[in-house]
């Protein structure tokens, strides 16, 4: 069976090539399907290549034409006029242009699994082989196979129809939230939850919340909507701690030491089961990730389970492609990837980020814009960045008393389609919760 022919429809590529000749405009269509290798017939291929060079350049493509700009070598190498006049009149219509190239794009990716297979069954007939590298491998290979649908160039008329349907979709929430829900009623207000293909930075100081919040925020999105961290400080089980630690009323430190009573113990298992239960998170803690491997991680995870909010602790751990460059550069280099990454997913990006020692030298420590550590592009590429402060932590540092205990102040530093403004949320520290504050007046 492996030595079998690799699929291929030498007719079909005959026919859509003959389109394009036919019908230059259909080209239009093409090049976001196809791509020259894509072809099984080598002399294809450079045809393929050739046409898509020609219309680029704006010069009408015709038998004449195209022959004067194809080099004497590779026109020899595909059969000579001879052969490109049978390509040319191999159909009759250009009517089914768009069904060839989903038959030879179709095949194309066919070829690539068989070629991955292949390669992975030679890698595995190795005795020294490492079976998970070969899963690796695969997953790298195929991934590209199950691409998401790309953002295209739409017109006025798309545009409108797009515009009134978001519209429409919003008119019968009844004014609530566009986005998945943090948990926190007023952030909701605020933000419009969290939306997809937004990036929303969370910046502080060390110990000011990031993380709780994070964590926090992560226990209250609906089941129906899938969540990502990438930790690259913590490991797994700490990170289950701070899941479980909020829910049980137990502390983090205890849970770490299981310095636990019998129901205690079983208090915990019950809310494991209940995380468990819920089904829709998913953690990935391996230190040092690059955005290539972040977006190939996130995509396998969209594409095998949904994917709605992708949280990442945090910009500075993230490696950059470049060591070598400035490290304004690399910041700017990974938020715009984030950027990036959140509309080609079509994800919401939450990313914590620290801020510089700007802060502790003023006598406000209330974070500003110009706190952002090492680049200013993570404001520029940002859709929302909100700043957290603890006066209890300065006061306690201060030696003082705390003007307001048991507070977290969420500053909205920037807001791309809202206002800027502070949120007030209830923080106890003993058990890393976090939660509204009760109106004044009762419940």
């Amino acid at each position: 069976m492996i030595n079998q022919p690799l699929p291929n429809d030498i007719e079909a590529e005959r026919a859509l090539l003959s389109s394009i000749f036919q019908k230059n405009d259909v080209l239009v269509d093409i090049v976001s399907i196809l791509k020259a290798s894509d072809f099984y017939n080598t002399a294809h291929q450079i045809i393929f290549e050739k046409l898509v060079e020609l219309y680029i350049k704006n010069i009408p493509i015709d038998l004449i034409t195209f022959t004067n700009n194809l080099e004497k070598e590779k026109l020899q190498s595909i059969g000579g006029i001879t052969y490109l006049s049978q390509v040319i009149d191999s159909t009759a219509t250009t009517a089914h242009y768009k069904n060839h190239a989903k038959i030879i794009k179709n095949l194309s990716d066919k070829r690539q699994i068989i070629k991955g297979c292949r390669e992975a069954l030679e890698i595995a007939l190795k005795k020294e082989s490492d079976p998970k590298k070969i899963i690796d491998k695969l997953e790298t290979e195929f991934i590209g196979l199950n691409d998401l649908e790309e953002e295209k160039t739409v017109n006025a008329t798309e545009l409108m129809e797009y515009t009134l349907n978001h519209i429409e979709k919003s008119y019968q929430r009844g004014g609530k939230a566009p986005g998945i829900p943090t948990g926190y009623a007023l952030l909701d207000r605020a933000l419009g939850g969290l939306v997809k293909g937004d990036l929303y930075i969370v910046a502080a100081r060390p110990s000011m919340g990031k993380t709780a919040l994070t964590m926090n925020i992560i226990s209250h999105i609906p089941k129906q909507n899938n969540v990502m961290l990438f930790e690259m400080e913590m490991s797994k089980e700490k990170m289950g701690i701070r899941l479980l630690a909020p829910r049980t009323l137990l502390q983090a430190q205890a849970l770490s030491r299981g310095e636990l009573k019998d129901s205690e113990f079983d208090i915990l298992t019950r809310k494991a089961a209940e995380i468990a239960g819920k089904n829709n998170i998913f953690l990935n803690c391996k230190a040092g990730l690059n955005l290539a491997e972040i977006r190939a991680e996130a995509k396998k995870i969209k594409l095998k389970h949904g994917l709605d909010v992708l949280f990442i602790d945090h910009i500075g751990k993230i490696r950059p492609d470049n060591p070598k460059a400035p490290r304004n550069d690399q910041v700017g280099q990974i938020s715009e990837g984030l950027k990036n990454l959140a509309k080609d997913l079509d994800v919401c990006v939450v990313a914590l980020s620290q801020l510089n020692r700007a802060v502790e030298a003023r006598a406000d420590k209330h974070p500003q814009l110009s706190d952002l550590r090492d680049s200013g592009n993570i404001e520029q590429d940002a859709d929302i960045v909100m700043f957290l402060y603890r006066d209890d932590y300065y006061a306690e540092r201060e030696n003082r008393e705390s003007r307001k205990p048991g507070i977290l102040e969420i500053a909205l530093g920037k807001q791309r389609d809202g206002e800027v403004g502070i949120i007030e949320l209830s923080y106890n520290t003993k058990y890393q919760i976090i939660t509204e504050i009760p109106p004044k007046g009762g419940r």
